[in-house]
């Protein structure tokens, strides 16, 4: 079969994951497809094809995966399993953020000195896991800069860095054997020389922090025995260690139960509230950024963004443009208190 001959018949499936664990699914997936072959035959990119294509990375990105797999391919003959997982690593991310780079280029947070969270909403595979990755320096911008406090952050050193913005990446589980304060200590790096060990005013600020969150109870239980929500609680703890002005969390709340949603959604807006701490969020859930984010920026796969007050930019037609789905905004009062759902109603 052709290369590009499945796009008619195939229906892409919709997998509410995120960024990152779609991509570790393609590679497993590829990664089986191709054990023991010399070469990176029609077959095998078949093979990738439909597994770009249902892991909802998209129709277009998935052919421009392709083409330069196939010139990676022609030239150098061979792939081996590991180098082409590096080179669909480095493509999908620069699919990705070439898509933003330019449209996002004058965003910024209001310079009113008042604690704000945001929510960055939109598809899988859009770019939001790329774009706070660029906001933050990890990866770079294709064009434009991130700036703090009016600073280019390239222009920063990474400790000084480090010191006001802290990242928290998305819990997938912890293959390393640590305790819960070893790995909330851990957050305070970024005040330690090359070769220091942490000390005790290290060590109180882990414990502060897990005070903080209200985590104490998982002091000395072992990262790789806990559950989704709980390594997620802890690594914010190890976030706040260094005090910072602004946390930046990937999918904080993905592949969690409903309990430790709201847990982790109502951290981050008690944070921001209580103790001034600014907050930058990927999420899937549009209903999240209602509940807790004063701003929202909808990521759509033509390259094109919405952004503005919550209430204003997560409104039905968004929604419809940016998920391809009909949704409907409900506004209700429960026990005194305003709530708004987004409820999604069929595909279009």
């Amino acid at each position: 079969m052709g290369l590009f001959g499945l796009f008619s018949n195939k229906k892409k499936e919709t997998l509410d994951k995120g960024l990152e664990k779609t991509k570790e699914s393609v590679f497993g997936k590829l990664a089986r497809a191709v054990a023991g072959k010399s070469t990176v035959d029609d077959d095998v990119l078949d093979d990738l094809e439909e597994v770009l294509i249902t892991s909802d990375v998209g129709v277009e990105t998935t052919v421009k995966i392709i083409r330069r797999i196939e010139e990676r391919v022609a030239r150098d003959k061979y792939v081996s399993t590991s180098e082409l997982n590096r080179i669909l690593r480095e493509e999908i991310a620069i699919l990705l953020s070439e898509n933003h780079s330019d449209d996002l280029a004058d965003w910024e947070l209001p310079a009113d000195h008042k604690p704000y969270v945001i929510l960055v909403v939109g598809v899988n595979g859009v770019g939001k896991t790329t774009l706070i990755k660029c906001m933050i320096g990890l990866l770079k911008w294709k064009s434009g800069c991130s700036e703090l406090d009016g600073t280019n952050i390239s222009q920063l050193r990474h400790r000084e860095l480090w010191q006001k913005i802290a990242y928290v990446p998305q819990a997938k589980g912890s293959a390393f054997s640590y305790s819960a304060i070893d790995m909330v200590t851990l957050g305070r790096s970024a005040h330690l020389g090359t070769f220091s060990q942490p000390g005790k005013e290290d060590r109180a600020a882990a414990e502060r922090a897990m005070e903080d969150m209200g985590i104490t109870y998982l002091h000395d239980k072992l990262c790789n025995e806990m559950s989704g929500g709980e390594l997620q609680m802890v690594l914010i703890a190890r976030a706040l260690t260094i005090d910072p002005c602004m946390l930046v969390l990937d999918e904080p709340e993905s592949n969690l139960d409903f309990k430790n949603q709201l847990i982790i959604l109502d951290t981050i807006k008690n944070l921001s509230e209580k103790r001034g701490i600014s907050a930058i969020v990927n999420t899937h859930y549009p209903e999240h950024a209602l509940k807790i984010s004063d701003k929202a920026l909808i990521l759509n796969r033509d390259g094109t963004s919405e952004y503005g007050a919550a209430e204003e930019v997560i409104n039905e037609e968004n929604m419809r443009r940016s998920f391809s789905v009909q949704v409907y905004i409900d506004n209700f009062e429960y026990e005194g208190v305003r709530h708004k759902s987004v409820v999604p109603l069929y595909l279009v």
